[in-house]
């Protein structure tokens, strides 16, 4: 069994959860986590909230294994925060570290809301995920149905991310402030706003951990080059 820390910087939030993953069972579960924001300071409060979360699931430091840290996209400053942090942990410690891609994290959200694995409406039709990049534009990607966990640590998912300015989805109703995250459905013109949790993570960080998917010590966040101003044909649609 391992134990685990979720770590997530790479928003305007703040938010870290502690879980336990039984690769035998295939069982993962978050045991303790906290949510802060939107006001943060990450480099102030990440600490803070790491302590908190571990003092809730009655853990030690010597109780953990692995730490899992959302390399993005997201916050720059952030991200690299996050990424110092869970370094830090894992070289006094001497555990492993698992990164975690932002859009898994916000699949998983969606999966929460639908309160399903298999959402039903979102098999059929494209589904556009939404992260802020600041300066009124959001990385976008497009799916269509539920995608296997496989599909977002893979470098064409990487390849699929665009950066989407606000105007040029002008014909949906986006907030000046408060959103982390959103969802779109074309079809059905939903629109589902979310803020991301480390539970959103929980599918992402089990899947890092079955694989092995470690982290080098000289990791960095993953950045979306080069600017892409496609627009998924979908969302322009009448």
């Amino acid at each position: 069994m391992y134990r685990f820390l979720i770590l997530d910087t790479s928003g305007d939030t703040l938010s870290v959860g502690a879980g336990v993953f039984c690769p035998e069972k295939g069982e993962a579960r978050i045991v303790a986590h906290v949510v802060m924001g939107p006001q943060v300071d990450h480099s102030r409060d990440l600490p803070l909230v790491v302590e908190r979360v571990m003092g809730c699931a009655g853990w030690s430091w010597t109780n953990l294994d692995v730490v899992g840290v959302v390399l993005g996209p997201g916050s720059f400053t952030g991200l690299r925060i996050g990424l110092a942090y869970a370094k830090g942990i894992a070289c006094a410690r001497g555990i492993r570290l698992v990164g975690l891609p932002t859009f898994a994290g916000l699949w998983g959200a969606v999966l929460r809301l639908e309160g399903s694995e298999s959402p039903v409406s979102l098999v059929r039709t494209p589904v556009v995920l939404c992260i802020p990049a600041h300066r009124r534009a959001y990385y976008a990607l497009c799916v269509s149905g539920p995608p296997s966990m496989e599909f977002f640590f893979a470098e064409a998912c990487w390849r699929s991310i665009q950066i989407l300015s606000i105007s040029a989805l002008n014909r949906l109703p986006f907030p000046q402030y408060g959103v982390h995250s959103m969802v779109v459905n074309r079809a059905d013109v939903a629109i589902r706003w979310c803020v991301l949790t480390a539970r959103d993570f929980l599918l992402a960080m089990a899947y890092g951990i079955e694989r092995s998917l470690w982290l080098p010590t000289d990791a960095q966040p993953w950045y979306v080059y080069p600017y892409s101003p496609a627009v998924p044909s979908f969302l322009l649609s009448a």
